[in-house]
């Protein structure tokens, strides 16, 4: 699949630098087709590793208008990103060590957004 899949503005944003550095209480987007993901850092090994947890997300204003409140939940489960080879990837710990994923995100920034239309 190439690059430009699903939504432009996600496209266009994901694996940027909104920040000159990333410390704990960045906000971080992760990106799908057309929806968003907020989190916030937690951890920072070094600014190629780091830990990140998702917000919590209530919807403010009216029904359907896309308008959330983000609230930090320290019960939400803490995941690891590294970069590597200049791409950012989510580690999992399988039983026979790491795997690593590629994540679409952009640090400096912490948005959700959910596409009703899918």
């Amino acid at each position: 699949m190439s690059k430009w899949y699903g939504n432009l503005s996600n496209r266009i944003d994901e694996n940027k630098m909104h920040c000159d550095k990333i410390e704990v209480g960045t906000g971080m987007t992760e990106y799908y087709w057309s929806d968003r993901r907020a989190f916030e850092v937690v951890k920072v090994v070094n600014q190629n590793n780091v830990f990140v947890r998702e917000f919590d997300h209530k919807a403010v204003g009216e029904p359907m208008s896309n308008e959330w409140e983000l609230v930090s939940n320290p019960n939400n489960p803490i995941k690891e990103l590294k970069k590597m080879d200049g791409a950012w990837n989510w580690v999992v710990q399988t039983g026979y060590g790491k795997t690593y994923t590629k994540a679409n995100i952009s640090f400096g920034i912490a948005e959700y957004y959910y596409d009703y239309e899918f």
